[in-house]
C-alpha cells in the first residue's frame, strides 16, 4: 500500500510540477500543448486507484493499461520509416529478453535490461521515440506474463500494480533526466559562452 500510495504521490508531484513550467522544453520536444500533457497526466492519476473492468469472467483490465497503450500508439503513428520500424520490433525483442530472464533462467535481470534501456533511450533519441519503445517493452513484458500465467490467478488483471508502478517509476526517471540534461545543457553553453567572450 505505501509503495502505492507513492506512486500517485509521484504521479501527482509531475503533474503540478509540468503545470507550473519546470519542464518549458517538454512541450518542444513533445510537439504537444503542455495543458494537453497535464491533463494527460492528471487523467493517469484519476484512473490509477480505480478498480479493472471485467471484460471477461476470467480477465480484467485495468483503466490505466488502455491510458498507457494509447500513449504508446499516439507516439509511435507519428513516426515514420525505419523509426517506426524500430518501436514496433525493439520492444518485442527487449520485451521477450526481459520474459526469459524472469521465467526461464530465473535471473532477476529484467529491471537492469529496463534501467540500461530506458534511460539511454531518453538521453540519446528523441523522446517521443524513448516513450514510444519504453512503454512498448513494458506493454509487451506484460502481455507475456499474463499470457504465461493465464489461468493461475482469478481473476488475471491486464494492468496489474507492478505494471502501474513500473510506467510511473518510468515516468519519474523520464521528467528527471529531462530536466537534468536541460539543466547540463545551459550550464555547458554558458561555460562555453564565458570561455570564447
Amino acid at each position: 500500500m505505501f509503495l502505492e500510495n507513492l506512486a500517485w504521490v509521484c504521479l501527482l508531484s509531475i503533474g503540478i510540477l509540468v503545470y507550473t513550467g519546470w519542464f518549458s522544453q517538454l512541450e518542444r520536444k513533445l510537439e504537444v500543448d503542455s495543458k494537453r500533457i497535464c491533463l494527460s497526466i492528471m487523467s493517469m492519476v484519476v484512473v490509477f486507484h480505480t478498480d479493472p473492468i471485467p471484460i471477461m469472467p476470467m480477465i480484467h483490465i485495468h483503466l490505466f493499461f488502455v491510458a498507457i497503450l494509447i500513449v504508446h500508439m499516439y507516439f509511435s503513428f507519428r513516426l515514420e520509416g525505419n523509426a517506426l520500424f524500430f518501436v514496433r520490433m525493439v520492444p518485442i525483442f527487449l520485451g521477450g529478453l526481459c520474459f526469459y530472464f524472469d521465467h526461464f533462467l530465473y535471473l532477476d535481470l529484467s529491471w537492469k535490461i529496463f534501467l540500461f534501456f530506458m534511460l539511454p533511450a531518453f538521453i540519446f533519441m528523441p523522446l517521443q521515440t524513448g516513450i514510444s519503445l519504453c512503454t512498448g517493452l513494458i506493454v509487451m513484458y506484460h502481455l507475456l506474463t499474463i499470457a504465461f500465467h493465464f489461468g493461475a490467478a482469478n481473476p488475471m488483471i491486464i494492468g496489474d500494480l507492478w505494471m502501474r508502478e513500473t510506467m510511473i517509476k518510468l515516468l519519474v526517471a523520464l521528467f528527471i533526466s529531462i530536466y537534468i540534461s536541460d539543466e547540463a545543457k545551459r550550464w555547458i553553453s554558458k561555460r562555453v559562452v564565458k570561455m570564447t567572450g
